[in-house]
């Protein structure tokens, strides 16, 4: 047997072959004994179930174990020896459960991991050693935390992080450094946060970036080189801030952007210059904004200037 479910959660079934049986009560509790001889298990589903507790040394055995799923549960912390011999691991799924502390070295020895999933849980930061070791990793959810802080360093290694979740949790900035090293990164999500300052250098290294969310957060201006480097963003959501203002070149650089969206800002003027770089544009959504009167003619005007058949802007 190499794949072992013991999971409550009946939908997840269709996930899982030749396992046994899904649980029909939930364990709080995982002994050091556990999983004694099973050390050929590559997936091992303890999702939905009650467990608080896991006993050091409990997945020592498991050197060939790929996934690990351990999430809806009620674990409150991490050690540094849990997933020591987890050296095979690629995917840890540890979101929706109340984890508030994670010890700086408990991912120390997954250096093939490239999924991990850490969302719906407690955590205020994310510290610089935490995720050090993760040099494999392609996918990130930070997400519906209470993420205040994240140190400058915390993603340095993280050179092969393709998408990284941070939207719903309580950041306020976004400084120069955080995500300097995510050159290969496509999707970012930062909305639902208290953003309201964003450093002018903070994206300029993703210039693989497809797509920003923004949405839903307290920025009040665009400056003229927020978003400069972003040449291949496709998709820019900027809806739900408090917006009055954006330089004449914010936009200058994201030469292949197909859909910008400000609506439900405070926008009284557009410069429709704005727009002029902006070659691949189909949809600007500036509805919901205070624009003066004799705006809305002179912006639905620039998708016939440009000549572009597919381009469409929304004010209403």
């Amino acid at each position: 047997m190499t794949k072992l479910h013991l999971s409550s959660d009946t939908d997840q079934d269709y996930f899982w072959e030749n396992t046994i049986t899904p649980l029909e009560y939930r364990i709080k509790k995982i002994n050091s004994d556990t999983f004694y001889d099973m050390n050929i298990l590559k997936l091992l589903n303890l999702a939905n179930n009650a467990i608080d507790t896991i006993e050091p040394n409990t997945f020592d055995v498991l050197i060939n174990l790929e996934g690990l799923y351990l999430q809806f549960n009620n674990l409150t912390t991490v050690d540094d020896q849990l997933f020591k011999s987890l050296t095979k691991l690629n995917r840890l799924d540890l979101s929706d459960n109340q984890i508030h502390l994670i010890h700086d070295d408990a991912f120390k020895n997954l250096h093939l991991l490239e999924y991990l999933e850490l969302f719906n849980n407690n955590l205020k930061n994310i510290s610089q050693n935490l995720l050090k070791s993760l040099k494999k990793l392609n996918w990130l959810e930070l997400n519906g935390n209470q993420i205040t802080e994240i140190h400058p360093d915390a993603f340095k290694n993280l050179v092969e992080l393709d998408v990284l979740y941070l939207f719903n949790n309580k950041l306020s900035y976004i400084d120069g450094q955080v995500l300097n090293s995510l050159t290969k990164l496509t999707h970012l999500f930062l909305n639902n946060n208290q953003i309201s300052k964003i450093d002018d250098s903070a994206f300029s290294s993703l210039s693989t970036l497809r797509e920003l969310y923004l949405t839903n957060n307290k920025l009040t201006s665009i400056s003229a080189s927020v978003f400069y480097g972003l040449k291949k963003l496709r998709s820019l959501n900027l809806k739900l801030n408090q917006i009055e203002t954006i330089h004449p070149q914010a936009f200058s650089t994201l030469s292949n952007l197909e859909g910008l969206y400000l609506e439900n800002n405070k926008l009284i003027v557009i410069d429709v210059t704005i727009f002029n770089k902006l070659s691949k544009l189909k949809v600007v959504n500036l509805a919901k904004n205070p624009i003066t009167i004799n705006q809305p003619e002179i912006m639905k005007s620039y998708c016939t200037r440009v000549q572009n058949p597919l381009c469409e802007i929304d004010i209403d």
